[in-house]
C-alpha cells in the first residue's frame, strides 16, 4: 500500500495542482462578475465586453483539465479586468475629492481632535484593613 501510494505521488500532485488552478479560476470569474454588477454603467460597453469574452474563455478552459491554458485564460482575464479596476478608482477618486469628508476631517482620512488631552493612568494598589 506504501509502494502504491509512493508510485502515485506524483499523479497526486498534479491533480492537486489542477484542482487548485481550477478553484483560483472560479473564484476569479466569481470575483471579476461581481465587479461588472457593481460597477454598472460605469465601465465602457467596449471594456465589459472584453471582459465578458475573457470570462467566456476561462469557462471553457475550465472544461479542459490543461492546467496551462488555464492559467493562461485566467491571465487575460486578469489583465482585462485591471482597466475596469482602473475606471472605478478613477471615479472613485473624482468623487473624493468633489465630496470631501465631514467637517474637521484631514485629508488622509484622519479625524482632527483639538479636545484631546494626554494623560497617564495608573492604578494605586489598595490596601486590605483587616480588623
Amino acid at each position: 500500500m506504501v509502494q502504491d501510494a509512493e508510485s502515485h505521488a506524483e499523479e497526486d500532485k498534479k491533480y492537486t495542482e489542477l484542482v487548485s488552478t481550477k478553484n483560483n479560476a472560479e473564484a476569479m470569474v466569481n470575483t471579476v462578475r461581481k465587479t461588472l454588477t457593481e460597477a454598472g454603467d460605469k465601465v465602457e460597453a467596449s471594456e465589459k465586453e472584453k471582459v465578458e469574452a475573457a470570462i467566456k474563455d476561462v469557462e471553457e478552459a475550465l472544461k479542459s483539465d490543461d492546467k496551462e491554458k488555464i492559467e493562461a485564460s485566467v491571465n487575460a482575464l486578469m489583465t482585462a479586468s485591471q482597466k475596469i479596476s482602473e475606471m472605478l478608482y478613477k471615479d472613485a477618486g473624482a468623487e473624493a475629492s468633489a465630496n470631501p469628508g465631514p467637517e474637521g476631517a484631514e485629508a488622509d482620512g484622519s479625524a482632527k481632535h483639538d479636545d484631546v488631552i494626554d494623560a497617564e493612568y495608573t492604578e494605586e494598589a489598595k490596601e486590605e484593613k483587616r480588623d
